[in-house]
């Protein structure tokens, strides 16, 4: 892994977990916060598609006008998560969901760069994230201010893991041939 890569895995773990301990110390109505982020990302996403669609010069073909509809439906869904909070956080439930699920997922894949009992650890906790984004996509029998602490504690097991995998993690050897030019094979065959 490199340096740099090492370096923002350990910073997002961090970050994970400082903010699913704020979240909890606070009780801050994370969803809402998530919902109004989702609506800012999709108003600055809608005007740079708007922007590079007025800043190309070929109009004419059907790739630039669907580049021009799906900035207006960004800009569309950017008002409507502004002018509808509930509707916005409860999207931001089923975003973080899903995106908690993709990450459990995800490092089961990576279990192969850890040794025996880092592989244990990491398995609980994707288990448990995975099991919080089950809940968070679930969720319609608890209220949007309760599901603070499953998004909360998701966090911070997420960020614990992210850290361990980036500490205990063994970058794989890659398998080097001795002669991967074919003429310089050939040419230490002649010789001998």
């Amino acid at each position: 892994m490199k340096n740099s890569n090492k370096v923002i895995s350990l910073i997002v773990g961090i970050l994970f977990v400082v903010l699913g301990i704020i979240a909890l110390a606070d009780m801050i109505r994370l969803p809402e916060i998530i919902g109004i982020l989702l609506g800012a990302a999709a108003l600055v996403q809608g005007l740079r598609i708007i922007w590079i669609y007025i800043r190309t010069e070929d109009k004419s073909g059907f790739r630039p006008n669907i580049v021009l509809v799906w900035g207006i439906l960004l800009l569309m869904l950017a008002v409507f998560l502004f002018l509808s909070p509930s509707l916005a956080s409860t999207i931001a439930v089923y975003l973080v969901g899903a995106w908690f699920i993709a990450d459990a997922v995800a490092s089961f894949f990576t279990l192969y760069l850890l040794d025996h009992n880092s592989k244990i650890v990491s398995i609980v906790l994707s288990v448990l994230i995975l099991a919080g984004g089950l809940i968070l996509i679930l969720h319609q029998r608890i209220g949007i201010k309760e599901l603070t602490v499953p998004i909360a504690v998701t966090l911070i097991l997420d960020g614990i893991s992210i850290l361990l995998l980036t500490v205990l993690r063994r970058d794989p050897v890659a398998k080097v041939e001795p002669f991967e030019n074919s003429e310089e094979v050939a040419r230490l065959e002649e010789e001998n």
